[in-house]
């Protein structure tokens, strides 16, 4: 049995992303060109920034490549009890909920369905991912993130981490799917090639629909213990077994899982408008953005548009700043945009849980706003930072 417990790093939870940061005075956080719902990112962004393929913490084992029995139709059927919101829908936010820091008033849209939506979505993309989202919890809802590439539209509507799964094929397990009955990790393919792997006695796991990924389910031993695990393989073999992920083809990528005897090649396909390339930044699937004329973050229209230069060029994408209730407003000493509600010029708020009590709390355009994940299914909440990283990543925990 193993005993760490971290979400899944291998390739087949989470292709390869990268953060480009675009630093914004005023905002809760920076603005990362990511795309893919973890999958892909725009090209060789300027800046370097987070791998946020990294493990989570406090849920499962030694990098996803552990499991157990639990959840072998993961694939099929409604979504677990667990994870269904009571009325089907978003729920409702605390009285009085504000999006503003200041004096100066609420943001507009706090009260709406459609920002009760985006709270939804972004907790579950969040929550559901089983290696880091793209960007953090405060950033997706500042910046309607999900809407604004079309590789992660599909999550704007999810309401459950069913929900999550149906739109990128992988999702963390939650103890229906593993109780965690069985001393030893134990990996397991369904008849529709889901890969199920549960972290033995702990409980949970990590669940990824090789039918969707790309690859072919297979299960093997992960140590000369007893432990298992299942995931996608892409490869009879593994090529190039150095660190890091390689270019199995221009529209698969992977990476080499150690078994109790070899190696294996998981990974998966590149998500449609992205193939796989090597650069500077290493290997990745790429996901090419509309082309901008000059980097930085501007306000148009109420929106906030950023552009990034890379090696194919400037690259942007537009952020919807009202659908969160905020305004888009620049910097008076540099000029640059973000997304900012009322009063919250000079604020100090900081993406955090209370474990205790299992409520988050959001920075939306820097203003501090509370959720709670119990209302949204699930027990408690967790932080946690990707490898090279010192952003706080807050998420819901089963």
């Amino acid at each position: 049995m193993s005993g760490s417990q971290t979400r899944g790093s291998t390739l087949a939870v989470a292709i390869a992303a990268i953060a480009a940061i675009a630093a914004m005075a005023g905002a809760a956080s920076g603005c990362n060109l990511i795309v893919g719902s973890g999958d892909y990112v725009v090209d060789a962004a300027v800046g370097g920034g987070d791998d946020v393929t990294q493990t989570k913490p406090g849920d499962g084992s030694d990098g996803g490549t552990t499991g157990s029995e639990g959840g072998t139709q993961a694939d099929v059927g409604a979504p677990d009890a667990s994870t269904v919101l009571p009325d089907g829908g978003s729920p409702s936010l605390e009285a009085g909920s504000t999006v503003a820091c200041g004096v100066d008033g609420g943001g507009a849209g706090a009260g709406t369905a459609s920002f009760q939506q985006l709270i939804t979505a972004c907790v579950m993309a969040e929550s559901c991912d089983p290696a880091y989202f793209d960007v953090p919890l405060s950033e997706c809802i500042t910046e309607d993130y999900l809407e604004a590439f079309p590789s992660t539209a599909c999550l704007a509507s999810a309401k459950t981490c069913q929900d999550f799964y149906n739109c990128t094929g992988n999702r963390v397990a939650d103890l229906t799917d593993c109780d965690g009955s069985n001393f030893n990790d134990t990996g397991l393919c369904s008849t529709n090639g889901v890969a199920t792997t549960c972290f033995g006695a702990v409980g949970g796991g990590l669940i990824y629909n090789c039918g969707v990924l790309g690859g072919t389910c297979t299960p093997y031993a992960t140590d000369t213990s007893g432990d298992m695990a299942a995931n996608c393989t892409v490869l009879p073999s593994c090529p190039d077994t150095s660190k890091g992920f390689h270019c199995a083809s221009t529209t698969q990528i992977y990476e080499c899982d150690s078994t109790s005897t070899s190696t294996i090649a998981v990974g998966a396909a590149c998500p449609t408008a992205s193939s796989c390339q090597t650069n500077t930044e290493g290997t990745h699937c790429i996901y090419n953005s509309p082309s901008c004329a000059t980097p930085g973050a501007t306000c148009l229209d109420g929106n906030l548009n950023l552009c990034t230069s890379s090696a194919s060029g400037n690259q942007g994408a537009t952020f919807r700043c009202a659908v969160a209730g905020l305004s888009c407003a620049a910097d008076a000493d540099a000029g640059t945009g973000a997304c900012v509600a009322p009063g919250c010029a000079n604020t100090t708020c900081q993406e955090s849980c209370d474990s205790t009590t299992g409520i988050m709390t959001a920075c939306i355009g820097g203003s501090p706003f509370a959720i709670d994940c119990i209302k949204y299914g699930f027990t408690t909440c967790s932080t946690g930072s990707p490898s090279s990283s010192t952003t706080t990543y807050a998420f819901c925990e089963f």
